[in-house]
């Protein structure tokens, strides 16, 4: 119970620094903040300062900071005209609604420059696992952790992609390893099955030991910059699938075999999938018992995927502002007169986009319970 309390004030503490990076923001620009609350649904507590309400609502999954005329469908009194969204330069508008996920990225940023100057860079991957995934063809062959492979198919190993390259092609397929344990040489045959991502492809199951190099200060501040923006891009690559014809597809029949019973329970599949709160909760725990180095890589991707998440363009995320305040500019500038977006019209696109995020936290949320993530760490 008490890890569940403390990644949800893990996660909270996010949320709220999120918020935080709209409100103060806002405030800069001259807008007028009317809430800021973390959560959604009935207030569980709440207090008034000045001219903005604050607060924590029942539903810990999100939060919101309320701004004057964040549409033209807003009533604003005349007199306030000047302190809303609407009527500030596309500067502002850019700033306040990027504001939050550059927290996120921001935050992702230091939890890489603590993890690379304390754990370091890893500058190669030995053929020796360290990581033998349940019921995968390794497992099958016997492949125990510590086992050096020195050779597969008869062709000596020097290098991880030695092993990789010869398990990809040979799907359902016998391989001979060669592997040293404790300095006796010993044969193993294992059949490379199916990956889940590309079943074209064999997969083994195993995860390699990786040879780090320490770094100082400098050398993780840079680092860390490099590794910030590439994250970001594996992140849109995997929202990219998630959201995919293949990728819903992949969710739902997920969730039905769990629902139903015949789920594997070391499906890697299952690993890609988007988790519910429940799920965040439970990983956030088995984080917190592996180590802080665990936990600090857990938040760098929760902040790196959350924060792109928000850039997605489209309403309700901060994309999708984004978007129509770039849209607004630009079709403003061509046509020589003041051009606003109708939200009216986009709203059986927000509703759509809603109803797809709506079905894929209960998917999440059932498949968190019926067949939760193993230990990851």
């Amino acid at each position: 119970m008490q890890y569940v309390l403390a990644v949800t004030l893990f996660f909270g503490v996010m949320i709220f620094l999120h918020e935080l990076g709209h409100y103060v923001t806002a405030r800069a620009t001259g807008m007028k903040v009317s809430e800021f609350f973390v959560g959604f649904g009935p207030r569980l507590w709440s207090f008034r300062r000045g001219e903005t309400e604050y607060g924590i609502k029942w539903f810990p999954v999100g939060g919101y900071v309320r701004i004057l005329g964040m549409t033209t469908l807003d009533e604003v009194d005349p007199s306030e005209e000047d302190r809303t969204y609407r009527s500030k330069s596309l500067g502002a508008k850019v700033l306040v609604i990027t504001a939050g996920s550059m927290v996120h990225f921001t935050l992702a940023f230091i939890a890489a420059f603590l993890l690379l100057f304390s754990a370091g860079r890893v500058t190669g991957v030995i053929p020796v696992p360290a990581q033998i995934v349940e019921g995968s063809a390794a497992q099958a062959a016997g492949l125990q952790v510590g086992d050096e492979i020195v050779a597969i198919d008869g062709n000596p190993v020097t290098e991880w992609s030695d092993v990789t390259d010869v398990v990809k092609a040979s799907v359902d397929e016998p391989v001979d390893l060669e592997v040293d344990r404790d300095g006796q040489l010993i044969d193993l045959t294992a059949v490379p099955t199916p990956h889940v991502d590309d079943p074209s492809t064999g997969f083994l199951g195993v995860a390699p030991t990786l040879e780090k190099e320490d770094l100082g200060v400098i050398s993780s501040f840079g680092e860390a910059i490099r590794l910030v923006p590439r994250s970001m891009g594996e992140a849109v690559t995997s929202i990219t699938d998630i959201f995919s014809p293949r990728g819903l597809w992949r969710q739902a029949s997920l969730t039905a075999d769990a629902v139903s019973g015949s789920a594997e329970v070391d499906d890697p599949a299952n690993t890609q999938r988007p988790i519910s709160p429940v799920g965040v909760a439970r990983v956030g725990a088995q984080a917190i018992d592996s180590g802080w180095q665990d936990l600090l890589a857990l938040w760098f991707g929760f902040n790196i995927f959350v924060g792109v998440f928000n850039l997605v363009p489209l309403l309700p995320f901060d994309g999708g502002h984004l978007a129509i305040a770039l849209y607004e500019a630009v079709a403003s500038k061509l046509r020589g007169r003041k051009v606003t977006v109708d939200i009216v019209k986009l709203m059986p696109i927000t509703v759509g986009v809603v109803s797809v995020l709506g079905l894929l936290l209960v998917s999440a949320f059932l498949l968190d319970v019926y067949n939760p993530i193993q230990d990851p760490f």
